[in-house]
């Protein structure tokens, strides 16, 4: 074997090791620093995920919408905690202690947990349906709905995914609304006057039974009619929907005191007190007129037999020279006919109206006796028939007989006389 042997300097012999060491070294560094810049990547895309993660944690439990995911099976595989508090649970775990089936939907509901599952899986999703659910407590929640199927690959139902609106206050507002319609309707329908409402157009858009009774329709009929199409007379006809439109105009009630009704179904004749009263918007316009008509036909058919039994007594009391008085026994006021003027041989002039005129008309010496009997009468101890002597202007004296009909009030006293 050979061998060589040379000499060299240390640099020299450490100058490739240096080489590799320094290469290493830089290698190193640079890993180092990838490191860190990855790190770096890393925990900010963590951060964000983290922060993206609270943020979506946050929306879907702050949510004003309730959030769930349910099986077929019924179980409740997640809910948000304003789903929660709808239901009054304190947690998840309390919550799937309920029974969807039996529990969930209310018996007033209008849907049942059945049904829904039956138009979820037929149409794969189930959007604004309302329903009634019952809280922990046992209360109504009335609720509007949106939900979606979710399945495998394969079709197979995997869960259900949903919100929830709680529409309680505007459900209960809906349900107090009605009620009030149905106590309004059979409050108008109860009412002795007749009742309606027209549109611009004389429309009629709501009746009462009294109304329609008298057209001889339903309300139902009623409806949508206008006046013309129940009225053959057309001028009348359009005389009313000019009043309507002056009211919904002006903005000003109107009341027609007496209107002349002839029904063309019975050929009676009614007598009508109309007041028409405009139906005023939120924006200050009225496109309605409320009518209230009271049937005054009773009061005029009374009106005309007074008025024929008032002619008729006017005739027998002139005829006979009978005189009419009426006192006003609380507020001493005394009222003649003409016939009391002159069998007393006075005008109504001269008379002051008060029992002391008839006290003056009284002859001095009959006077005395003719003032106790009347105040008997008034005292209820004997009935008013009497004779006395009545001394004129001119001093004549004349002879009147007088009767008298003492009116009370329920304690007993009096407080009217009214006599011939």
């Amino acid at each position: 074997d050979l061998w060589f042997v040379t000499e060299i300097s240390v640099k020299e012999a450490y100058l490739v090791f240096n080489k590799i060491q320094t290469a290493i070294l830089i290698l190193l560094f640079i890993w180092i620093i990838v490191f860190i810049l990855v790190s770096v990547i890393i925990y900010n895309w963590y951060k964000s995920l983290v922060k993206k993660e609270k943020t979506y944690e946050d929306l879907f439990n702050n949510s004003p919408l309730g959030i769930y995911q349910t099986t077929p099976n019924d179980e409740i595989k997640m809910v948000n905690q304003t789903l929660l508090d709808m239901m009054g649970y304190d947690s998840l775990s309390d919550l799937q202690t309920l029974n969807l089936e039996k529990e969930g939907y209310s018996e007033e509901s209008s849907l049942n947990h059945n049904e829904f599952k039956e138009i979820i899986e037929r149409d794969g999703f189930v959007k604004g349906i309302e329903g009634s659910w019952k809280t922990r407590e046992g209360e109504i929640l009335y609720v509007r709905e949106n939900a979606r199927i979710v399945r495998d690959k394969n079709g197979k139902t995997l869960c259900y995914e949903g919100i929830v609106e709680d529409i309680s206050e505007k459900k209960k507002a809906e349900i107090e609304l009605k009620s009030q319609k149905e106590f309004l309707k059979t409050v108008i329908d109860i009412n002795p006057n007749l009742v309606f409402v027209k549109d611009w157009h004389g429309r009629f858009t709501l009746v009462n039974k009294k109304m329609a009774e008298l057209f001889g329709q339903s309300i139902e009929e009623m409806i949508g009619k206008t006046e013309l199409d129940i009225n053959p007379n057309k001028k009348e006809a359009e005389n009313f929907l000019k009043d309507d439109r002056e009211v919904m105009t002006t903005l000003q009630s109107k009341i027609i005191s007496e209107e002349l009704f002839i029904s063309e179904r019975t050929g009676e004749k009614h007598w009508f007190h109309t007041t028409k009263v405009p139906l005023i918007l939120s924006n200050g316009e009225s496109r309605q007129v409320l009518g209230v008509v009271t049937d005054i036909t009773k009061q005029k058919q009374t009106e005309e037999t007074i008025r024929q039994i008032s002619d008729r007594l006017q005739l027998a009391t002139q005829t006979a020279n009978i005189g009419i008085w009426d006192l006003d026994v609380v507020k001493n006021k005394l009222v003649w006919d003409e016939a009391m003027y002159s069998l007393y041989g006075i005008t109504s002039d001269t008379f002051s109206g008060v029992y002391e005129a008839w006290e003056s008309g009284l002859h001095p010496e009959d006077k005395e006796c003719a003032e106790e009997e009347f105040k008997m009468a008034l005292l209820g101890g004997k009935e008013y028939h009497t004779e006395f002597r009545v001394l004129w202007p001119d001093n004549s004296v004349h002879y009147l007989k007088a009767f008298g009909l003492v009116q009370r009030n329920n304690k007993g006293e009096p407080i009217r006389m009214l006599g011939t």
